[in-house]
């Protein structure tokens, strides 16, 4: 399907959770809970995906990088602002609102 591949880092996804301190289980999931198939632990991660783990990194301190923040966020959509096509957005009424579905 996609005739060039996208560049590759030589580090695998096992690698990157344990520089980030983080169970495998918790980096994999998030790939799932974005919409992306599940990493294999020894596939490896593209040089576009990395700056996002290098920014996590650099962005929290050790001990806030956990499983509860990083799946707050990918779960919830919030409406969006007025003027929007709210055809193509899972949310209707007038008024703002937050809704998380269930984890994995």
């Amino acid at each position: 399907m996609f005739v060039d591949h996208p560049p590759l880092t030589g580090k695998t996804f096992r690698e990157i959770a344990e520089e980030l301190g983080l169970p495998l289980e918790t980096l994999t999931r998030l790939y799932a809970m974005w919409g992306l198939p599940r990493p294999a632990p020894e596939d490896v991660v593209r040089e576009d995906d990395a700056p996002t783990f290098s920014e996590w990194k650099a962005f929290f301190p050790p001990q806030a990088l956990n499983e509860q923040l990083l799946t707050q966020g990918p779960g919830c959509w919030v409406r969006p602002p007025a003027g929007w096509p709210t055809g193509a957005w899972p949310s209707t009424g007038t008024t703002s609102r937050r809704r998380c579905w269930p984890r994995e």
